[in-house]
């Protein structure tokens, strides 16, 4: 499956840098991101410590999510373990830069998934654990860091009625990206049948509700 998807990839690059360059002219507030998403600047920690805890949460939604968690585990983390945390949009980031970025060692935005760009972040960051929130699944991230023997956690993972057809419809697809995860955290007894119903055992699933409604106390 991860070789067919990196040879679509690499076949549907001139497409692909035929959109992005409109999608530049149609958007130029989004110039500046795409070069940090492509590993250029990627502004990290100069000094690497023992352990390196690298979090994602795709946008907003996420991000309000994922405060609590970063919060507590940076008061836990003690001076040998580095945070990483990194987002996708522009909402996002601006959102973490106010609720993360003082809990987090380094806030970045997430790769593009395509390998050589998936290699130099992992190459840069080196994480030691990776901790992904909700969803935003993308197959050589996920595939490059389970193949180094880096732990994959989700938490306040979720699976909608519509999204749960799609996982299905593709299954060829979407069953191993799963698979690749150490642990899932699912916010209901539902989003956990559905993993199972994708191939997911039960002895990688655990049911621990909305981190959204959850309280620092």
């Amino acid at each position: 499956m991860i070789l067919i998807y990196n040879i679509i990839a690499l076949l549907s690059m001139p497409f692909f840098a035929l959109w992005l360059l409109i999608y530049l002219i149609i958007k130029p507030e989004k110039r500046a991101i795409i070069p940090q998403r492509l590993g250029f600047g990627l502004k990290l920690p100069p000094n690497r410590k023992e352990r390196t805890l690298w979090i994602h949460a795709l946008s907003v939604g996420e991000i309000t999510s994922a405060s609590l968690l970063v919060k507590q585990l940076y008061q836990l983390k003690g001076e040998s373990t580095t945070i990483v945390f990194s987002t996708t949009t522009v909402s996002g980031h601006h959102l973490a830069e106010q609720q993360i970025a003082p809990y987090c060692d380094a806030l970045i935005y997430f790769p593009l998934d395509f390998l050589p760009v998936v290699k130099l972040f992992q190459r840069k960051i080196q994480p030691d654990l990776f901790i992904q929130i909700e969803t935003d699944f993308w197959p050589n991230l996920l595939n490059c860091l389970a193949r180094a023997g880096i732990p994959l956690l989700l938490f306040n993972g979720r699976i909608s009625d519509r999204s749960m057809q799609r996982y299905q419809r593709f299954s060829f697809f979407f069953a191993p990206i799963f698979d690749s995860f150490t642990l899932l955290c699912m916010q209901t007894d539902s989003d956990a049948r559905k993993m199972v119903q994708l191939g997911v055992t039960k002895e990688k699933l655990r049911v621990l509700g909305n981190l959204k409604f959850c309280r620092d106390e």
